[in-house]
């Protein structure tokens, strides 16, 4: 069969009949030096009279049904009895969002044009498949995506190969899927999720930062490309910061002529940036929170800022060294440029 073999076949179905289980096509042919591209929806009157008692989309593609290997496209509805009802089938050659695109708007299109309805799904039943996403938001309004589970559950196989607790892991899926009700989802995914979102501030943590800003260290506020800085001089360094060095700093920056230079301006000074919406995941340049996303400069800063609060009753007692009253003195406060 050739390409035109194929359009003058889908050209003499074009017309809707009369009879609503007599299959008639939508099609689309593209012609350009590299490529060949077509559309040809499939679908009868009474499929497409589906749409009006549905408010979401299923879809999906399959290469089951064609020798030559192209997709064949399929998209539809599900009853309260879990029955798939087709609202027809598209031939093309790939799975790309532009094709995705013209199958939704063609059943969109003939709702329309065969039953005077409005059809306008927000739910889509899919697999992750981005162009699948993106061609139904070419067409309706997306408010709530979800993954077919056998897709899932492939996946989770998939990446599980080998794991010792793959059963238990695939029990733990099977029953956030079919348990947890998707409000409680919902606030523990707005929650830290231990670790997952933010770092946990345990006591330790605390102590660090309340020791750290005894030391009185200066912060100077400082702004470079729009992005607001806290800068402060490393805990082992006698002089303070302020906006030369500050300046100096920034400077620097890809000026160094070798790695031992790299390392004492890297020590010099500590930047940083604070998340005022959740303090917790604001971020530091300093070696630890590189390394656990969480450090005392970032919880100091923001006790500083008034953004937490030190829980004094919860931090680490450590014994004081015998000495004479007069050598007592009040912890140093961090100043402020």
């Amino acid at each position: 069969m050739t390409v035109e073999d194929l359009r003058n076949w889908a050209d003499s179905l074009k017309e809707i009949p009369d009879n609503h289980d007599q299959v008639f096509t939508v099609s689309e042919f593209k012609f350009d030096l590299k490529s060949i591209n077509f559309h040809i929806f499939m679908t009868t009157r009474r499929l497409i009279s589906f749409t009006r008692n549905a408010n979401h989309i299923a879809t999906d593609a399959t290469y089951k049904l064609l020798w030559l290997n192209f997709p064949i496209l399929l998209c539809g509805t599900t009853d309260a009895n879990k029955a798939f009802h087709p609202f027809g089938m598209l031939i093309t050659k790939n799975e790309t969002e532009n094709d995705f695109t013209f199958m939704f708007k063609t059943v969109r299109d003939l709702s329309l044009q065969l039953y005077q309805w409005q059809y306008s799904p927000t739910v889509l039943i899919a697999d992750a498949a981005q162009a699948i996403t993106n061609g139904f938001k070419n067409v309706f309004e997306l408010n709530k995506r979800i993954t077919c589970w056998a897709h899932v559950e492939r996946k989770i196989k998939e990446r599980t190969n080998g794991i010792r607790e793959q059963d238990l892991i695939k029990a733990d899926f099977n029953d956030l899927q079919s348990n947890v009700q998707e409000k409680h989802f919902d606030i523990w995914l707005s929650e830290s999720n231990k670790g997952a979102l933010k770092p946990t501030i345990e006591t330790k943590d605390w102590t660090f930062a309340y020791e750290w800003l005894k030391l009185g260290k200066r912060i100077v506020k400082y702004t470079v490309e729009d992005k607001l800085s806290y800068m402060f001089t490393s805990s082992k360094a006698l002089a303070n910061a302020n906006k030369e060095k500050c300046k100096d700093y920034f400077a620097k920056v890809d000026g160094w002529t070798s790695f031992e230079e790299y390392l004492i301006w890297n020590y010099s000074m500590k930047c940083v940036n604070i998340n005022l919406a959740t303090w917790e995941s604001s971020i530091c340049s300093c070696y630890n929170w590189k390394k656990d996303k969480k450090c005392k400069h970032t919880i100091g800063v923001s006790y500083f800022l008034g953004l937490n609060d030190i829980p004094g009753l919860d931090l680490n007692i450590e014994g004081n060294s015998k000495r004479e009253y007069n050598d007592i003195q009040e912890p140093s406060q961090p100043t402020y440029l």
